[in-house]
């Protein structure tokens, strides 16, 4: 028996979860910018003599920006591809982010476990991430 395609699919569903994955990353990235930790982290930095990196916050912002865009698209079309375009932006953005963190940073840090965990959770995002876009291609 076919399945007849209903406008509530798991497509649906993974894209509000990733809207509100982005939205809630890109808040949090922007509001614990200026925090005492992240303010500490950057004065070690300038002490060293390693200017300010704001690609922390250009994430962040691109992250609150692209989760916003990739919700409108839920309930309203957006006007030419941005929701492909948005979605797209955070699939580069994501691969960097696992390439840095999981490969270039800290290899098998702490342990094999932990960091395939970690791994893991990531490349879920990315897929997740991945069949949002695909739906605007």
């Amino acid at each position: 028996m076919a399945r007849t395609r209903t406008s509530f699919d798991a497509t649906l569903l993974m894209q509000i979860a990733v809207t509100l994955f982005l939205i809630t990353l890109g808040i949090i990235g922007i509001v614990y910018y200026n925090s005492r930790f992240s303010e500490w982290g950057r004065s070690i930095d300038r002490f060293f003599g390693r200017a300010d990196n704001p690609i922390n916050i250009i994430v962040a912002v691109a992250e609150l920006v692209a989760g916003i865009i990739i919700g409108f698209a839920i309930f309203t079309p957006i006007p030419g591809r941005a929701a492909w375009i948005a979605s797209l932006v955070m699939v580069i953005v994501w691969i960097v982010k696992i390439l840095w963190i999981y490969f270039l940073n800290s290899i098998f840090d702490p342990t094999f476990i932990i960091w395939l965990n970690g791994l893991s959770v990531a490349l879920i995002v990315l897929i997740g991430l991945w069949v949002v876009n695909r739906k605007y291609a």
